[in-house]
Parts: C-alpha cells; sequence; structure tokens
C-alpha cells in the first residue's frame, strides 16, 4: 500500500491545511504513516515567521529525503511562498505549493512522480474552501474560517506570503461544525490568520458565525482564536455575551505595552486602548481568561520603553503570556528600522517577562482552587486520571473518560494543572 506522511511547523493555520491534504491523499488510497517513517510521498507544510521557523522547515525536508531518496516531497505553506525557488532545488523536493492549491494535492502529487516538477507559488483572492475531520482527536477540533491579512505590522512577514484577507462561507463553516459534531466532536476552535477581520456575505462578521455555530446540535464548546484588540467593541461584546457555548477564554494580540514601540510596529492602539479592550471582556464575561503575546527587542527599544511592557504586563494580570525575542524578516517595515537591540538583550527581556507571566498564570489558576467547573476530558494520563480542561483554559486531571464533560471540584495545584474530582 502506498504510504503518505506529513509535517507541521507553525501556527493552528498550517495544522489545519496539513490535516486536510492529509485526508486528500487518504481517500486517494494512502495509508498515513508517522513523519519519521520511510513514506512513498512526503508534505512538510513550512512556516517563516521567524529565521527558526526557517531553519527547521528547511531541516524538515532534508530529513524526509533522507528517510527515503525516492520519495516525492511536497513542500506548502509560508516558507515555500517565500522562497519557493530555494527549496524547488533541495534534494527531492517534486513540488511547492506555497500558501495555495492544497485542495490540489491528489493531482500535485501525481504530477511530481511523473517527474513533472510543480512550482505552484500563488496568492489567492478566494477563499481555498478545505475541509477536515476530527484528526483522530474526537474531543476537539480547529475549523479555519479566514484567510491572508490587511494589516501591515511592521514585523510580519504574512500578509505578503499569505496574501490578502479572505473569509469562508457562513454556511460552509455550519456545515463543518455540524459534520464534526455529527463525528463526535464536542468542541470546535475557529482558526485563521486573522480571524478578527472576518467578513462572509454582506454583513456577516465573527459574531454572526458565533450565534450560528451555538444553535449546532452536539457541540458543547465553541473556543476562539487569536483575536485583534479592534474587533472587541462594546456592540461585538454585547453580541457573543449571549452565545452560551462560547469559552470565556480570549487571546488578544498585544505585543507591546509602550506606547512608542506600538507606533513603530505600525499597530493601531495604545496601551490604555488595549487596557479598555480587556476593561469591557472582564465586565461582561465572569472572570475570563485573558491570553496574549509579546515581543520583546524590536528595533529602537530603550530600557525604558521595555519597562514600560513589563509594568503594563504585571497590571493586566494575564492568565497566560506568550513572549518571542523580535526576529528580522527580510521585506518587513522592521528590517530596515535603526537601533537594533543585541540578541542577549532581546533575550533576557524576554526571559524577564515569562517568569512573570508564569507568576500571573499560577495566580489565576489558583483562583479557582475550592469551586467546581465544568471539564472536557480528552486523554487518559498516569494513575487511572484523565486530563482536559475548563472553558478558560485551564487544565484539570480528575477520575473522567475522555470525550466527558463532568463538573469537577478543583482541589489541588501542582504549577499550571488542577487536580480534582467530579462531583
Amino acid at each position: 500500500m502506498k504510504k503518505a506522511a506529513a509535517i507541521t511547523l507553525g501556527c493552528k493555520v498550517n495544522q489545519y491545511d496539513t490535516q486536510a491534504m492529509i485526508e486528500l491523499l487518504q481517500k486517494d488510497g494512502y495509508e498515513i504513516v508517522p513523519f519519521h517513517s520511510r513514506a512513498d510521498v512526503y508534505i512538510i507544510n513550512t512556516c517563516t515567521v521567524t529565521n527558526t521557523a526557517d531553519k527547521k522547515s528547511r531541516q524538515a525536508i532534508s530529513r524526509a529525503a533522507g528517510m527515503n531518496p525516492d520519495a516525492v516531497i511536497c513542500v506548502a505553506g509560508c516558507l515555500s511562498q517565500r522562497a519557493g525557488g530555494e527549496l524547488l532545488s533541495m534534494k527531492g523536493v517534486g513540488a511547492v505549493l506555497g500558501t495555495a492549491d492544497r485542495a490540489d494535492i491528489v493531482r500535485i502529487v501525481q504530477r511530481a512522480k511523473a517527474g513533472k516538477v510543480n512550482a505552484v507559488a500563488v496568492k489567492n483572492d478566494v477563499f481555498e474552501e478545505l475541509t477536515v475531520g476530527s484528526g483522530g482527536e474526537m474531543t476537539r477540533a480547529y475549523i479555519k474560517i479566514q484567510e491572508g491579512c490587511d494589516q501591515t505590522c511592521a514585523y510580519c512577514i504574512i500578509p505578503f506570503v499569505r496574501g490578502p484577507a479572505r473569509s469562508r462561507s457562513l454556511s460552509g463553516i455550519r456545515n463543518e461544525a455540524q459534520r464534526l459534531a455529527g463525528a463526535g466532536v464536542r468542541e470546535i476552535v475557529l482558526t485563521g490568520i486573522n480571524i478578527s477581520s472576518y467578513a462572509g456575505a454582506v454583513g456577516e462578521t465573527l459574531a454572526n458565525v458565533l450565534v450560528h455555530l451555538d444553535a449546532v446540535g452536539g457541540l458543547a464548546r465553541i473556543r476562539l482564536g487569536s483575536l485583534e484588540p479592534g474587533l472587541l467593541t462594546y456592540e461585538f461584546i454585547r453580541r457573543i455575551v449571549k452565545v452560551k457555548k462560547l469559552c470565556p477564554h480570549f487571546h488578544i494580540s498585544m505585543q507591546s505595552g509602550s506606547d512608542s514601540v506600538l507606533a513603530r510596529m505600525n499597530r493601531p492602539y495604545t496601551a490604555r486602548e488595549y487596557a479598555r479592550v480587556v476593561d469591557g471582556i472582564r465586565g461582561a464575561f465572569n472572570r475570563p481568561a485573558i491570553t496574549t503575546d509579546v515581543i520583546t527587542g524590536f528595533p529602537g527599544e530603550t530600557e525604558e520603553e521595555f519597562g514600560e511592557t513589563f509594568a503594563f504586563v504585571r497590571e493586566m494580570r494575564f492568565s497566560r503570556l506568550h513572549v518571542f525575542p523580535y526576529s528580522e524578516r527580510a521585506g518587513t517595515a522592521a528590517a530596515s528600522l535603526p537601533g537594533k537591540v543585541p540578541q542577549t538583550v532581546r533575550k533576557e527581556r524576554a526571559n524577564s517577562l515569562i517568569a512573570q507571566g508564569k507568576e500571573d498564570e499560577r495566580a489565576f489558576i489558583s483562583g479557582f482552587l475550592g469551586a467546581a467547573d465544568d471539564v472536557l476530558f480528552e486523554r487518559y494520563v498516569a494513575n487511572g486520571l484523565a486530563e482536559g480542561h475548563t472553558g478558560r483554559y485551564i487544565r484539570v486531571r480528575a477520575g473522567g473518560k475522555p470525550n466527558e464533560m463532568a463538573s469537577v471540584l478543583l482541589k489541588t495545584q501542582k504549577d499550571d494543572i488542577i487536580y480534582g474530582e467530579i462531583v
């Protein structure tokens, strides 16, 4: 039986795209095997958000060529869009898909097998309709509702490799949610490059998507991917607070707590405006989880500016913090900015923020001890316990069963895990 393997670098959108390609190959008769196995076809879905991501993507291509020199290697994703010609010259690469034509993977593989080199690296102006099953995980599944981005953040290469913002039809989203729920999936996560920009038919917004999915039978939860602060207006919050299945868990992109750094990043808000958005969410939802991401060492960032960010992070009390030292990307506006911050300083600042984030995360989690909360269990772990998450994405272990939702008394905490018992 012919075999295929795949590996995903980068974001949840790439994970979705990989799963869609895998399922198309399965329908064509391929057995899907682990990436470290010998296969006839390898799919490498690449990322280019940092230099490290570029390096890992190239290493994955080389690993595939080493495991089977006769295999067809198909490279997709953001790095292949940005550096397709370079990747096509690597040993074993027979096709470069870029960030389009994932739905045509079977034909592309067939052409590559026939010795016809594929170099498909074009940006679409239309949403590419892909579908996925549960990917073997019956508890949670991702639904891609949006692709591309129209923002011009100075540090980001993604709009150049993913193309303009475009959205999936509301009917397509709803149909996939219904199919996944029918297959036993209990929680769906809405993902995209910038889901805040979702715009289906005339007048359709992300709030419309949530309202429609709230009515899908069998689903227990809807979780949102990363959001831009500008989306979270009073009117938007007023609508989504009525969505019963929506998890009180919001990842609101921040990047810096210094107004001068935000301006150089071309982010369209100030720290105080961001704080008002967070206050709005906290005022509407009961003790919501607010997570964010921060870049340290952006060009020109002074000690004073970093101090502003650090103080702002402490003020916001995020439930989880994702911190990244700045990484230069050729082709972005930030690449030509003066005032490069040494790598050691970028990392030192990142480490201090990570430590603060861990402290705030532990404090947030401990605030729920002694209370009961609904946990959707996902997998068995040691000692007869199952592990799952609350709606606020707190990790919990108790005596439950995978794909079961249960009320759990949250009793003891160890780092970022709570142990409890079903009540």
